[in-house]
C-alpha cells in the first residue's frame, strides 16, 4: 500500500478538529487536551484528527505551544487515528516543523501559506498555483 493510499481513506471519511482548551490563566490546559484527544479516538471514532490553524487557535499561540499541542495530540492518539498537523510559517520553518511532526509520528503535515502583512493576495496565490501546477498544465 502506498503512502497516498494509506492516508486517502481516512481523509475521505469523517474528520475531527481538536480545539485548544485553555485554563483560567490563559495557558493551554494540557490535561484537558489529552482528554479531548482520547475522546476523539475512543468515542467520536472519526478516521482522522485535523489540527488546523484556525480551530486550534494557532494564530494566538507561540511556536513552542503549537509544537507542544501537536506532540500531546500525536502521543495521545498513539497511531489509532491519522493525525494531520498544520502550521503557517515561512518555508524554512515549515520544513523544520514537518521534520518534527515526522519524528513525533504525525502522518501528515499541512503547511499553510503565511499571511503576514497581507502578503497572501489573490495575485500571489494565483502565481503560486501556476508555479505548483505540473508543467503540462501551464
Amino acid at each position: 500500500m502506498t503512502f497516498r493510499e494509506k492516508i486517502s481513506c481516512p481523509l475521505s471519511g469523517q474528520i475531527s478538529l481538536v480545539g485548544t482548551p485553555f485554563d483560567r490563566e490563559g495557558d493551554i490546559d494540557l490535561p484537558t487536551l489529552k482528554i479531548c484527544a482520547e475522546f476523539t479516538v475512543t468515542e467520536v471514532k472519526t478516521e482522522a484528527i485535523l489540527l488546523i490553524y484556525v480551530d486550534s487557535l494557532y494564530s494566538f499561540l507561540p511556536d513552542q505551544e503549537i509544537a507542544e499541542f501537536t506532540r500531546i495530540t500525536v502521543e495521545q492518539t498513539a497511531r489509532r487515528q491519522l493525525v494531520v498537523a498544520a502550521g503557517s510559517w515561512w518555508t524554512g520553518e515549515s520544513v523544520l516543523f514537518a521534520e518534527y511532526c515526522r519524528w513525533l509520528g504525525a502522518e501528515v503535515f499541512m503547511p499553510l501559506p503565511p499571511n503576514s502583512a497581507g502578503s497572501c493576495t489573490e495575485q500571489n496565490l494565483a502565481s503560486l498555483r501556476n508555479w505548483a501546477a505540473p508543467s503540462s498544465a501551464r
